[in-house]
């Protein structure tokens, strides 16, 4: 059964495909119009836009990123496990919205690297996110931040940005260099 997709091409492009669906891979000699008996079952791998894919460690590099395009900030990013090769952020220009480190995954922030996150969703599920010798920006502007407990390497961030209406500790964090507060409509 199942329905013939294309014909003549090595691919498929579908608007819309689900990871719970198993589809159905058979192939058929355009020449002489003849199928083979068999069919491989796949099933689909889906990756949202800010998914991580570790071709290289530069955050900025466009082939490490599952829409082939560094996050801005509008884009949920996550660090998935399982791979060989995470993010290094060593320049000023990374950003996301929210972002999830997974369990085994990490993200170093070092020398003149700063992340700005403009979410309000910031996990680390037993990665490592290292901050050390970088920087981070609370970059959400209207939007009220937290930063949860031990989120760093040790609970320690080199340098920390507060850029937004509110943030909230969630737990001890040691700024081990400099604290700037960057909204000019702020009162702290």
């Amino acid at each position: 059964g199942g329905t013939l997709l294309l014909s003549g091409n090595t691919s498929y492009t579908t608007p819309s495909i689900s990871s719970t669906t198993l589809y159905y891979v058979q192939t058929r000699n355009t020449t002489t119009g003849c199928s083979s008996s068999a069919r491989t079952a796949v099933t689909a791998q889906i990756s949202s836009i800010g998914t991580w894919l570790g071709s290289t460690t530069n955050w900025n590099d466009a082939s490490n990123w599952c829409n082939g395009v560094p996050p801005t900030s509008s884009d949920n990013v996550i660090i998935p496990s399982g791979l060989t090769k995470y993010p290094t952020i060593s320049t000023n220009n990374a950003t996301c919205n929210n972002i999830t480190i997974q369990s085994g995954a990490s993200l170093i922030v070092s020398g003149s690297g700063k992340l700005s996150i403009y979410g309000t969703n910031i996990t680390n599920t037993s990665g490592t996110f290292n901050a050390t010798d970088g920087t981070i920006e609370m970059a959400g502007n209207t939007t009220a931040q937290s930063i949860p407990a031990n989120l760093f390497v040790g609970n320690n961030v080199k340098n920390l940005i507060i850029n937004s209406v509110a943030d909230t500790l969630k737990g001890t964090l040691n700024v081990l260099s400099k604290l700037s507060f960057d909204f000019s409509a702020h009162l702290y």
